[in-house]
């Protein structure tokens, strides 16, 4: 019987290289590992600390928004990101940022800014 780990080692390195008691580790943390490698035990309860008041903010933000405006755009993305955070090492996230999140969410940025400045000036007009 062939383990997976087995069959990813010889697909990537060649036929003969997986050695059972030399097992490999993934070197992804997550939030809770990459806390407790930089910042030793109590990194992890802090960085859970602070990942919570992240998302809180994020959603009492999300509560002022209203039915009509763009930053609801950007929350499919922001919400992939809260997911993705606690299995994610700060790197790959940073990475993923700029990979998949950064366009869209400037493109929106700028969408939203060009949309209110035309609002304003319309308002503007009528009072």
């Amino acid at each position: 019987m062939i383990s997976e780990s087995k069959a990813f080692v010889e697909l990537d390195e060649g036929k003969g290289k997986y050695h059972v008691k030399y097992r490999r580790a993934s070197k992804v943390y997550g939030l809770t590992g990459e806390a407790m490698l930089n910042f030793g035990l109590l990194g992890a309860p802090i960085i859970w600390l602070l990942f919570g008041f992240v998302v809180g903010w994020i959603r009492r933000k999300s509560d002022t928004f209203s039915n009509l405006d763009s930053r609801w755009a950007a929350m499919p993305l922001v919400t992939y990101w809260m997911l993705n955070m606690p299995r994610s090492d700060l790197d790959n996230f940073i990475f993923g940022f700029f990979r998949s999140g950064l366009i869209p969410l400037v493109c929106i940025y700028l969408w939203s800014y060009k949309v209110g400045k035309i609002y304003s000036k319309d308002r503007d007009k009528a009072g």
